[in-house]
């Protein structure tokens, strides 16, 4: 008796949907993992930090401390509007003066947006210029720190 290929495709579809169902939820942050790097973040932002990405024409969002508010706004040319350009960029700009509801609110966006490229702040872009900075300071050059990546 000859046994047929028909078996290999419904373990074929098992297999593929494990696989897509881990890829789904690896990487995600939990909300107490979301919550410290957004304290962290909080910090860093008062420090120096910015999450401005700068290549030609991005138009992903960023955040910066600027004049003692944190904004969370669109970044055209690696730069974050100035806070009288608030009508350029519409209802995304998000500014605040205190750091506790800041850091709440950001904590909220980062277990919105899944891993993965985006042009908005996930957890894991976060971590990267969080990062970063951390680096920097360690090696003694605060100043690159804050340089445009």
């Amino acid at each position: 008796m000859q046994v047929g290929w028909f078996w290999l495709l419904p373990v074929a579809l098992v297999v593929g949907l494990a696989l897509t169902a881990r890829s789904r939820t690896q990487g995600r942050p939990t909300a107490d993992q979301a919550l410290a790097l957004a304290r962290q973040a909080t910090d860093l932002l008062q420090q120096g930090l910015r999450v401005a990405d700068c290549h030609a024409y991005y138009c992903g969002m960023g955040l910066e401390w600027m004049n003692g508010t944190f904004v969370y706004d669109a970044v055209q040319d690696g730069e974050l509007a100035p806070p009288d350009q608030v009508a350029l960029h519409g209802e995304r700009r998000r500014q605040f003066e205190d750091p506790a509801k800041f850091c709440r609110w950001l904590a909220n966006e980062l277990l919105k947006h899944p891993p993965g490229p985006t042009s908005e702040i996930s957890y894991w872009r976060l971590k990267a210029h969080v990062d970063a900075f951390e680096t920097s300071r360690v090696a003694g050059d605060p100043a690159s720190a804050t340089r445009r990546r």
